[in-house]
């Protein structure tokens, strides 16, 4: 990568300096304490590559025996530590959820397209399989980026879901070499 500084970690080079990282489990206000795991971790790579997160929210969402719909919207664009976080809205389509991940990429496309001139990512780097992992899929193949995928837990095994499954990106065989992971499925390089 012409002028990237290589950061090495036992197993991983990361050569990548500026990543978008997507993940619906993400703080926002009025729920602070939601996905702090992950923007514990993002804060961590930010000391390593200049990260800035997309955080969709839901429009409206199921939530226990009920729907709810958005009535107090974080801003749209807030810093939280080294973190510049984007808040674009979503339509999750209660009882379609073998249809999340295409909704979620239909509309985070024309948001990441004019995000991508102001802040030219080099990776999409996804926050759990369904559906940010399975969107990342569509979008790097759009915009032909590479993306990574987080698979927390046993969330392949546990897709309640056979297309949701499938729809994850496969798993990579051991010593894949790192620039060939996670590829937009269009074959970029």
């Amino acid at each position: 990568m012409k002028g990237g500084a290589r950061l090495r970690r036992p197993g991983l080079v990361v050569s990548q300096r500026k990543i978008l990282s997507l993940s619906t489990v993400f703080p926002r206000p009025g729920e602070p304490s939601f996905g702090v795991f992950v923007e514990r971790r993002l804060q961590e790579l930010g000391r390593l590559a200049e990260v800035r997160v997309a955080a969709p929210v839901p429009l409206l969402e199921v939530r226990g025996a009920g729907l709810r719909l958005l009535r107090d919207a974080p801003p749209r664009v807030v810093q939280r530590g080294s973190l510049t976080v984007h808040h674009p809205r979503w339509l999750y389509p209660p009882g379609l959820g073998f249809l999340h991940a295409r909704v979620l990429a239909v509309r985070l496309a024309p948001f990441l397209k004019k995000l991508a001139r102001e802040f030219p990512f080099e990776l999409i780097d996804a926050h759990f399989g369904y559906p940010e992992g399975a969107a990342a899929s569509l979008l790097a193949a759009q915009l032909g980026k590479p993306f990574a995928v987080t698979l927390r837990g046993n969330e392949p095994a546990l897709a309640p879901c056979g297309r949701r499954r499938r729809s994850l990106p496969s798993p990579a065989p051991c010593g894949s070499s790192p620039s060939r992971l996670g590829q937009a499925r269009s074959g970029a390089a």
